[in-house]
């Protein structure tokens, strides 16, 4: 996978205007861009950090990634997968 190529194709999003689809669509905001490129630096970067795996009582699977204060929490259950994605390092604090 290459990163900067998918980071640079993010980047363009930054210059779609309003009604960018003729549906009314707003501009993609930058903290939108920015959340998205720290998910593929957490999955796929070369720098990737290894998740933490653990179990979930639903039965499921949890993973969770940190790094620098951000974190990235996915569970997986058989009938469903639900992630959290904390770019601020607050964990829901503010």
């Amino acid at each position: 996978m290459d990163i900067p190529a998918l980071h640079a194709e993010l980047d363009k999003l930054r210059t779609l205007k309003p009604d960018w689809d003729s549906y009314g669509a707003n501009p993609i905001p930058e903290k939108v861009i920015e959340a998205a490129k720290f998910v593929l630096d957490m999955l796929y970067g070369p720098n990737a950090p290894q998740p933490v795996v653990g179990p979930t009582p639903f039965p499921g699977v949890a993973l969770i990634w940190r790094l620098d204060g951000k974190e990235i929490d996915l569970e997986i259950t058989p009938t469903n997968v639900d992630g959290i994605l904390d770019i601020r390092g607050e964990h829901g604090n503010g």
